[in-house]
């Protein structure tokens, strides 16, 4: 059943789409082996997107060009022609996007019209990563609040704690349940700084009640987290963190589907870059400021202090004339200017990233049907192309508008056979672009049916029945559309011995 399913994708893939890209993410199973998921992306008659599993491969190495040979053997074995690889998208790995030893560069070796998209979902966490370090208030307040739901989660006393912190009223809802921040997930951030922030009272309640009544070591943790908790530094470095997460969590969150494109990524990089620009802005900084204050005031706490004046060392104020350092007026001035150094980061990172090498073809490849420019150099390097291309989009543009990719998807997609025959290039071009994956977000779901499938009590299934059940698992809707009685015959005439043993189904 798992090879017909197979069968029918790659079927579609060439009858369909011709052109395709592909996606692969790797992760351990429940024995340590380590799996990847290799899926396609293809565009359907109806210029429809599609991204598919194609199957999980043990590898023993995890070098780049063990990665490509893997990936060579496979499109071989499912009889997808390397030679219609238009696009590749991984992780920021290094044996994956290394310059000159990556698995994409040894896949460009064979097929360098093979664009690599560095997967916009990582992009987006490792901008958070790189962005936040570069103001300490903030990076420590969020090492704190992890600490919190470490202790949170490592301490079921302190747990029934807090949660029953309200026990004696009835009237006082019970506070929400707390959760760290995971290094390696992409969307729990945002809801962790908020979950602390809307309980912060019960919080430092449950943490001060910890100190007193727990153990030894709970209690000392419960004691050093009170105290980082309750200064007006770690609540104001909660706050500052709060919009620039959420910021970036949003565009992470629209970058997690199949059919977006890179197109698409690279508008949505440009709208994220405008909002973190317009949090760069004093008033706003003074409302986060002003609503730290009166959190502070609310818990009881002391006001923000301005940190302390450090002395200039005699090494460097030898000779130097009678200057002082600067000293900031109000410690809102001081925690500002830090504030938009994460900004101006998380700017910076947005742009070096969405702006590789790969991109830039995308984008000049993007141009010729956005803007209709005519790009000898572009036409000649794709075969699927010609020199018709610009007669056709001249003619094109007089009758159809549009600025976006999707946009001309529609447009092909709305149109009768006959009118959309007249433009098979600008079709062809379309394609190219639509084929390109922006996110390996479809692989990184197939790791969650693979936790499913092979848990500790079914750890010593082989990798062809794993590989055969996930792709069932995954692929219900076209499993369920396969014929039984073909399944039974194909099953039948496998094996003589089973002709004599079943006979004709």
């Amino acid at each position: 059943m798992a090879n017909a399913v197979v069968r029918e994708i790659c079927n579609d893939v060439n009858q369909m789409s011709t052109q395709f890209g592909l996606i692969t993410d790797g992760t351990q199973d429940i024995q340590g082996n380590e799996q990847e998921a290799v899926c396609v992306r293809y565009v359907d008659d109806k210029l429809n997107v599609h991204e598919e599993l194609l199957g999980l491969y043990q590898v023993s190495a995890t070098t780049g060009v063990f990665h490509s040979k893997m990936l060579q053997d496979t499109l071989i074995s499912l009889q997808l022609p390397i030679q219609h690889l238009r696009a590749q998208t991984y992780d920021g790995a290094s044996n994956m996007s290394g310059k000159y030893k990556g698995c994409q560069a040894e896949i460009k070796k064979v097929q360098p019209l093979a664009l690599y998209v560095h997967c916009g979902a990582h992009v987006t966490h490792l901008i958070i990563s790189k962005a936040i370090p570069n103001s300490l208030f903030i990076k420590n307040a969020l090492d704190n609040l992890q600490e919190l739901g470490t202790l949170y989660r490592s301490s079921g006393k302190f747990k029934h704690m807090y949660l029953n912190i309200h026990t004696d009223n009835l009237n006082t809802p019970s506070p929400t349940s707390l959760k760290p921040i995971c290094p390696t997930r992409w969307l729990t951030r945002y809801a962790a700084v908020k979950a602390v922030l809307d309980n912060y009272p019960d919080v430092l309640a449950a943490l001060q009640e910890a100190a007193k009544e727990l153990g030894s070591t709970t209690a000392s943790r419960a004691a050093g987290l009170y105290k980082c908790l309750s200064s007006g530094e770690c609540l104001l470095g909660l706050y500052g963190s709060l919009p620039l997460i959420q910021c970036l969590e949003n565009f992470n969150k629209s970058l997690q589907g199949s059919k977006v494109t890179v197109s698409g990524m690279l508008e949505a990089a440009e709208v994220t870059i405008k909002s973190l620009q317009s949090l760069r802005c004093e008033h706003k900084f003074k409302r986060l400021f002003e609503e730290a204050e009166q959190k502070l005031h609310l818990c009881d706490l002391d006001a923000i202090p301005l940190p302390r004046k450090k002395k200039i060392p005699k090494r460097l104020d030898q000779g130097l004339g009678f200057a002082s350092n600067y000293c900031h007026d109000s410690a809102e001035e001081f925690y500002r200017v830090e504030f938009f150094s994460v900004i101006d980061a998380a700017v910076l990172n947005i742009k070096e990233y969405f702006t590789s090498t790969d991109l830039t073809e995308y984008q000049d490849l993007s141009s010729v049907l956005l803007t209709g420019t005519h790009k000898p150099e572009i036409i000649t390097k794709y075969p699927e192309l010609n020199e018709s291309l610009n007669q056709q989009l001249d003619f094109f543009y007089n009758q159809f508008k549009g600025s976006t990719v999707e946009d001309y998807r529609k447009i092909f997609a709305d149109m009768v056979p006959e009118v959309r025959r007249m433009f098979p290039q600008v079709e062809a071009l379309l394609r190219l672009l639509l084929v390109s994956p922006a996110s390996s977000c479809t692989a990184e779901r197939s790791f969650s049916a693979l936790r499913r499938l092979k848990t500790w009590l079914c750890s010593s299934m082989s990798q062809q029945r794993l590989n055969h059940l996930m792709i069932c698992h995954v692929h219900r809707d076209r499993l369920a559309t396969l014929s039984p009685q073909a399944i039974a015959e194909e099953f039948i005439r496998a094996e003589d011995k089973r002709r004599t043993i079943f006979g004709r189904f």
